[in-house]
């Protein structure tokens, strides 16, 4: 049998005598050691030819680039999920779905951040994301076959089928997944599937545990990418109505929105209707829900100059708005912060504003309906991948305030560089959590205002107890559970603080498990977790004294809806320290009816996120009107 033999330089001869299989193989086994080491985004070619061994034109022979070799990745990791699933026993689909789910979650955390990376490049490299279509095409096949042979044996009812179950238990995954990697893996993935399949498989009861079941399990269906999805070619038609739009009655933005799935969202400012654009058969709909939509409030359609859309019982003709989209990757120490610079064309800006990230991965798709509004109103706006998401270097669980805040500072150094922004204000809008990094970035001067949109004003660890109080109360629970809760999750934030021993707190979860504590879904991270190092090195930082340095125009603006970050003690504390400091340039507004995010909501918890399908206009006609009364002209 004739072996075929690879060619690599002459300066490497040892090389020559090596079956291509093998050299491909050693390519493969070095990437992946370096990154898991360095992470996939800050690995570069020449350090995989470096531990290789092989000249880099090597490399490029076998892996065209480094998605290439995350895809051979994926597909071995895929394989063993494939494998894991077809072991499944009929006899006990609820159980086996479990146990599935278990080794899974036990397969992803081992593999760690090299597994998150590909999640995150599923979303940019188009090989990876036809990959997992594939890959979820196939899970589909498997799990029809299964649920007839569940059926076939009696395992589930007679009315299930198969096809429709398949549907369901693939979505419930997918979206379980994505939700549990974007909140750092801090809960225990089996254990929030259990608690779904719970409800999928003995219906709703109206104890408070399946409560939560019952609202995480919508969520889970609504969580799927949305239908926009459906066909290639129309597809492609909806990204490329990407844009901003206008007429007489104000702007419309067709955006990615990140916080809610791939594909992109219609924003009317003017009235407030919102939703994922959905490619139909004979048209693009405009879908009522964030998520899995399925019903149509109107439909858009291009024109040569813009776009006709017709919803809510309107017809308007919009413009399109010519923008400058001016691209960087600047460095703040051994960081590359990537992002753009986004203008109108057709109008000087009356000055810019740095966006500036919430919690968790924060890519800059996350924060689209922002940039459009302040845009149409005549800013410039910079906006960039946080540190460690989307094309940005670096990674912010191993940081703190201080590097985000350097990095904003970093990123306005650059605006204020551009000659169209000269003498014009620079300053800073921020969600959740940069409430705690705005004002530490603006502390000794470079900024010329804040915008703080549902900024914590309390201290990290204080933020986690509000949150948890603010999500029960939205769900039911009693007082007394409540108290149950915060007694439980305080020693956790002890443990992360260094102040109490993770023995204890795994003592009190079992114990919280053995009395069925209904306000318990997850197990404590463990105690070397990278997530609960980063929370101990954050959870003591107090912004009240940054805030009190400020001398700069502020608005704070809340929603009375809001679970997450409740609008006291928060508006109280942000307010006493600017009047503390004697800044008289302070505005802090509470708009009752909205969430964390604008939108018009009931309870404000995450479960009613994705069905929301309205923002009050009042949201961001407050923070632009306040921004032009600060504005140069």
């Amino acid at each position: 049998m004739t072996i075929v033999m690879t060619t690599v330089t002459v300066s490497r001869p040892n090389n020559r005598a090596l079956p291509r299989e093998q050299v491909r193989d050693r390519i493969y086994a070095a990437a992946i050691a370096i990154f898991r080491q360095k992470g996939f985004d800050a690995t570069t070619v020449d350090e995989i030819a470096r531990a290789a061994k092989v000249a880099k034109g090597t490399v490029f022979n076998f892996f065209p680039t480094k998605g290439a070799i995350l895809l051979r990745y994926y597909e071995e990791i895929d394989a063993k999920f494939g494998a894991a699933m077809v072991q499944m026993s009929p006899d006990d689909p609820k159980a086996a779905l479990a146990r599935f789910y278990g080794e899974t979650e036990t397969l992803l955390r081992k593999e760690g951040p090299l597994a998150d990376a590909i999640f995150r490049q599923i979303a940019l490299d188009p090989d990876l994301r036809d990959a997992d279509a594939d890959s979820g095409d196939k899970d589909r096949d498997v799990l029809v076959a299964y649920f007839r042979a569940c059926k076939a044996i009696g395992t589930v009812a007679e009315k299930v089928e198969p096809v429709v179950a398949a549907h369901i238990v693939s979505d419930l995954w997918s979206a379980t997944v994505q939700d549990w990697l974007r909140f750092g893996k801090r809960y225990s993935l089996k254990l929030r599937l259990a608690a779904k399949l719970e409800v999928l498989f003995n219906g709703l009861a109206p104890a408070a545990r399946v409560l939560i079941a019952a609202f995480a399990l919508v969520m889970a269906f609504l969580c799927a990418a949305p239908a926009s999805h459906e066909a290639g070619a129309s597809q492609m038609g909806v990204a490329s109505m990407e844009g901003l739009y206008e007429d007489d009655r104000g702007a419309v933005a067709i955006t990615p929105f990140g916080e809610f799935g791939d594909g992109v969202f219609f924003i009317d400012y003017a009235g407030g209707r919102v939703g994922p654009l959905l490619a139909k058969p004979d048209h693009i709909a405009i879908g009522i829900g964030m998520k899995d939509a399925k019903s149509e409030a109107g439909t858009v359609t291009r024109t040569s100059t813009g776009l006709r859309a017709e919803f809510d019982g309107t017809q308007r003709t919009l413009r399109e708005v010519p923008l400058n989209r001016e691209l960087f990757a600047i460095t703040n120490g051994t960081v590359k912060l990537a992002g753009e610079l986004v203008s109108r064309t057709n109008a000087n800006s009356k000055g810019a504003a740095v966006i500036v990230h919430g919690s968790n991965d924060s890519p800059r798709t996350v924060y689209g309906p922002w940039v459009y509004y302040l845009v149409a109103s005549g800013w410039a706006v910079a906006v960039y991948d946080k540190r460690g998401s989307g094309q940005s270097t670096g990674d912010w669980r191993t940081g703190d305030f201080t590097e985000l805040a350097s990095d904003a500072r970093a990123v306005a150094a650059f605006t204020h560089g551009k000659p169209a922004l000269s003498g014009k204000p620079v300053g800073m809008l921020g969600i959740s959590q940069a409430g705690w990094v705005m004002p530490l970035a603006a502390e000794d001067g470079g900024f010329d205002f804040i915008v703080s949109l549902a900024g914590a004003g309390v201290m990290p660890a204080q933020q986690t107890l509000d949150l948890t109080r603010g999500q029960l109360e939205a769900y039911g629970f009693s007082q007394s559970e409540i108290d149950k809760a915060l007694a439980y999750y305080r020693l956790d934030l002890d443990v992360s603080m260094g102040r109490k021993s993770w023995a204890d707190v795994d003592a009190a979860y079992k114990k919280a498990m053995a009395a069925k504590a209904e306000w318990l879904l997850a197990p404590p991270e463990a105690a070397d977790s990278q997530s609960r190092a980063y929370l101990g090195r954050i959870a003591r930082f107090d912004p009240a004294p940054h805030w009190a340095k400020l001398h700069i125009p502020v608005l704070a603006l809340f929603g009375g809806k809001d679970s997450i970050v409740p609008v006291d003690p928060n508006r109280a504390l942000i307010e006493k320290m600017l009047a503390a400091n004697g800044n008289p340039a302070t505005k802090i507004v509470v708009i009752a009816d909205v969430n964390h995010v604008g939108m018009i909501a009931k309870t404000g918890t995450f479960a009613e996120y994705p069905t929301l399908d309205h923002y009050d206009p009042a949201y961001f006609k407050t923070f632009g009107d306040w921004l032009d009364s600060i504005a140069v002209r």
